[in-house]
């Protein structure tokens, strides 16, 4: 895989490598989704839109999701781009892993698959360097014009996570010390 573009005003943080959070027996959804929107919210000069194509029936559950998670939250502004920023942050960064997620995806429907309309939605800086080579990447392992497959699949996958956790709730404030809250 190619190394990922870098942009200029990426902090250390975000410059660190994409990481694969573990999701077996750990919430991490919930985290996801709320990062990525704070993210949103603090950088968002190095937030970037770019096309994508998901599985309609994907969408739709991110659509309902959403919604629910408004409501429960109280968070008007939580869009798409998040969850989509939140699932892409945490998908496994070799191609074979991402290879092997997207076919496990097509299994599960017995590769009836419908491509959708490409929107375009805004994502951060790490969910950028991956999208932006990804195309790329799987053409060089022989698995061209499939990132449909792996966007879905890792959507699909927080979407299932999110449902696991139980009702989305609003964050809490961050104290300034570590065991300190703000009142």
């Amino acid at each position: 895989m190619k190394e990922p573009v870098r942009r200029e005003k990426e902090s250390a943080a975000e410059a660190a490598p994409l990481r694969r959070r573990p999701r077996a027996g750990k919430e991490w959804a919930h985290s996801a989704v709320l990062e990525s929107f704070a993210s949103a919210k603090i950088q968002a000069e190095s937030w970037t839109t770019f096309g994508f194509r998901l599985d309609p029936e994907v969408l739709a559950e991110l659509k309902e999701r959403m919604k629910a998670d408004r409501r429960s939250t109280g968070i008007a502004q939580l869009s798409q781009g998040h969850y989509l920023d939140a699932a892409l942050r945490n998908i496994p960064t070799d191609v074979d892993s991402q290879i092997a997620m997207a076919q496990a995806f097509l299994d599960e429907r017995m590769g009836v698959v419908n491509a959708g309309r490409q929107s375009t939605y805004r994502v951060g800086p790490q969910t950028y360097a991956l999208v932006s080579t990804l195309n790329q990447a799987l053409q060089e392992a022989d698995y061209g014009r499939r990132g449909l497959y792996i966007v879905s699949a890792a959507l699909e996958g927080l979407l299932r996570a999110l449902d696991a956790e139980g009702e989305l709730k609003r964050p809490g404030r961050r104290g300034r010390g570590q065991g300190t809250s703000v009142e």
